[in-house]
């Protein structure tokens, strides 16, 4: 059993064998990455809602056989976007096998924001078929989300 750190500011993932770490220094580990300011998530996050990227973005959203819900966030309206990341994986378990779900920096990969008409943060969108059916625009609730993903 280890401490998995993904640090999303950098695009690194840390993981760290727990055998050899004390409490102690498990709690001193985490404040140091809490100083320097580096984002973490737990390990569910990282592993359910993955993170679309320019090269990514075409063949998990518009060529997916599954409906697909992206998630644009930026850091702008970081602590909206961070209250909506939890919501989200609920709706990434709860709907594996029927729905992908993804997350975007719309600050990295402004691109798809413009493309797609985003100008609130958090926005949902899903996609069918390749094409951008619903969205959700602000922080949703668990309701607007099952509304959203019914959408035709």
């Amino acid at each position: 059993m280890g401490i998995f750190i993904p640090c999303e500011a950098f695009g690194l993932n840390f993981y760290f064998e727990t055998f050899n770490f004390t409490n102690q220094m498990k709690n001193l580990l985490l404040a140091v990455v809490c100083f320097l300011g580096i984002g973490f998530t737990n390990l569910a996050q990282a592993q359910n809602v993955p993170e679309l990227t320019q090269t990514n973005f075409e063949p998990v959203v518009l060529k997916s056989k599954l409906p697909v819900v992206v998630f644009f966030y930026n850091n702008a309206n970081a602590n909206e976007c961070k209250n909506m990341h939890a919501l989200v994986e609920q709706t990434a378990q709860a709907n594996k096998g029927k729905v992908f779900v993804a997350k975007i920096d719309s600050d990295k990969f402004t691109k798809y924001a413009a493309k797609y008409g985003v100008r609130t943060y958090p926005t949902l969108m899903l996609f069918r078929s390749g094409e951008k059916v619903s969205q959700l625009n602000g922080v949703a609730t668990e309701a607007q989300i099952k509304g959203l993903l019914s959408a035709q």
